[in-house]
């Protein structure tokens, strides 16, 4: 079974896709309506994370992904993140990542 996921921090970046699932995964851009990105201090880091805010939108990228490669980007975002499915603007619903 494949998953949509809603991408709008560093898992853009081919880079850290290849370590995160061994692999540069296909993407296309979509739009998050009803949400702001933000960042957070989280111990002694900067996060990106989004935040809900009805006037606003978060352009990112959408990937499509096995449940296998779901386990292995939840344990990237660690327990900081939870996911939550959202509508995105193409129509589709998918994950996003926000603070737990």
């Amino acid at each position: 079974m494949k998953e949509l996921v809603f991408i709008y921090d560093k898992l853009k970046d081919e880079e850290v896709q290849k370590k995160v699932f061994g692999r540069v995964v296909k993407s296309e851009k979509d739009v998050l309506r009803g949400w702001k990105k933000t960042k957070i201090m989280m111990g002694d880091e900067i996060y990106p994370i989004v935040v809900q805010d009805y006037g606003a939108s978060v352009t990112g990228i959408v990937i499509l992904i096995d449940v296998d490669e779901l386990d292995k980007l939840d344990d990237f975002k660690t327990s900081r993140y939870v996911r939550r499915k959202v509508n995105l603007e193409s129509g589709r619903d998918g994950w996003i990542y926000v603070r737990a």
